[in-house]
């Protein structure tokens, strides 16, 4: 029934993967400092009147802080920063006050592509004999108020929004393996002896792709304003200033809107699907990719060396693993109980006919997890030592540790688990197995939120 309604369902989703190659427009790197007026670590005759902060790619302003500090921790108020519009790389702001000696430090802070805020801070002396510049009144509440700046993206409640989103997006990219995939295959195998599994799955997997775009969508609009508060500080309140920098002026900005584009086609497709409408589907596919794109677009693949690469490779990972992971889940809480509704003498059979027809894709979609995971851990590590003795390293074998632990249930399934199928015990047993498999699925995903914003080995932070 689903082969005849979807016709050509191979080919679009195919179609789906190869336009994951298509060229991006992503940026190339963090920002990072290249040069400061004053110096770092240097030691000036005579008191500044600016600070300037040269960077090596352009910055959008309203995202970009600069601060002032003396010995003893207090602020010392600095005027608007300006960016020349011939040099879109250097920030530079007029010190409102006058310094004496001693010892200042600059603290920094820019958005790369990925979002995430980079941050850095330098010193430099102003000597005794220094000659202050002229005194300008600086307002005390004004002088020692501070940013707070302790949200972050590993902030606990950023992490798990990210979680929730990656929950969602291989939830969705599963029921859409299952139905363009493992479905067909299924009609194909039985000749159609079933055709009420696939109506069932069908109308199930439409219903339950909704829940999961509204369940993303919630996550994104959360991920705004987590994003917020990561750049601007939790306690700073929202202008149009600020907002309009975040989805309008930067990079990230350009894949939130992508996520939320892709996720209002999404919904409306899956109205169009339960209507029996057709082409519903397809402009689900184009929502999910669209989705893809957004999440590799917005984590660490965005600011490699060569982010076209990388953005792909990540995409096509996010593939393999709902095609994995995702369609295991919509296989047991989908596919297994749209045959279960069968009667008695055809229930168990039309279970292993099933199980039969997923277990081949999840074998390649778990082969494109595994190689392009191998491929961006490569070029995320740098080096082999990474893996043991830096953070992000440390984190990515703990997500090795817990894929092993899926992959083990995953091939007892395949090994001893199939061949038996065709009862009710053995599809227990299956249920049972497969349970382990997608909970240890589910922490990959936990900790993949973390390592997302785990900074990468080498990856410049202070910038000096």
């Amino acid at each position: 029934m689903v082969s005849r309604v979807l016709g050509g369902s191979a080919w679009r989703f195919g179609a789906a993967v190869a336009a994951l190659v298509l060229p991006l427009s992503v940026a190339e790197a963090h920002p990072r400092v290249l040069r400061a007026v004053p110096a770092a670590e240097s030691h000036v005759p005579r008191a500044p009147r600016d600070l300037t902060v040269q960077f090596d790619e352009a910055l959008s302003i309203a995202l970009c802080r600069l601060a002032l500090f003396d010995d003893a921790e207090r602020p010392f108020l600095l005027d608007s920063l300006r960016v020349a519009p011939s040099d879109p790389k250097t920030l530079t702001a007029r010190i409102l006050g006058s310094l004496v000696s001693g010892r200042y430090t600059v603290r920094w802070q820019a958005a790369g592509a990925d979002g995430h805020p980079v941050r850095g801070e330098y010193t430099f002396v102003v000597d005794a004999s220094a000659e202050p510049p002229p005194v300008i009144d600086q307002p005390p509440e004004v002088a020692t108020s501070r940013p707070d700046l302790t949200f972050g993206v590993s902030s606990p409640a950023y992490v798990t929004i990210r979680a929730i989103q990656s929950v969602a997006l291989v939830c969705l990219i599963g029921l859409l393996a299952l139905n363009l995939v493992v479905l067909p295959r299924f009609g194909w195998q039985t000749a159609d002896e079933w055709p009420a599994v696939e109506v069932s799955a069908e109308s199930a997997s439409a219903a339950g792709a909704a829940a999961a775009l509204w369940t993303f969508g919630a996550a994104t609009l959360a991920r705004l304003v987590a994003q917020h508060a990561a750049v601007f500080g939790a306690t700073e309140g929202w202008s149009l200033a600020s907002v309009s920098a975040l989805t309008l002026h930067s990079a990230w900005g350009g894949a939130w809107w992508l996520a939320m584009v892709g996720t209002g086609i999404g919904l409306w497709a899956t109205r169009r699907i339960r209507r029996t409408i057709a082409f519903g589907w397809t402009a689900l596919v184009v929502a999910t990719l669209a989705i893809i794109l957004s999440v590799s677009m917005s984590g660490h693949a965005a600011v490699a060396s060569s982010p076209l690469f990388a953005v792909t490779i990540h995409a096509l990972h996010l593939l393999g693993a709902g095609g994995w992971v995702g369609s295991l889940s919509a296989l047991v809480f989908v596919g297994i109980p749209a045959a279960l509704r069968l009667p008695d003498e055809a229930r168990h059979t039309a279970v292993a006919a099933l199980v039969r027809a997923f277990s081949p894709t999840a074998l390649a979609f778990a082969g494109l997890l595994a190689l392009t995971g191998v491929i961006a851990a490569w070029r995320n590590l740098g080096t082999l030592n990474a893996l043991w003795t830096d953070a992000y390293g440390q984190m990515l074998l703990a997500k090795l540790s817990m894929l092993t632990v899926a992959a083990a249930a995953g091939a007892y399934n395949w090994k001893r688990v199939l061949p038996l199928l065709g009862t009710e015990t053995a599809t227990s047993r299956l249920r049972r197995s497969a349970s382990v498999e997608l909970a240890a699925a589910l922490l990959v995903l936990l900790i993949t939120a973390v390592l997302v914003a785990t900074p990468m080995p080498g990856d410049l932070a202070s910038g000096m």
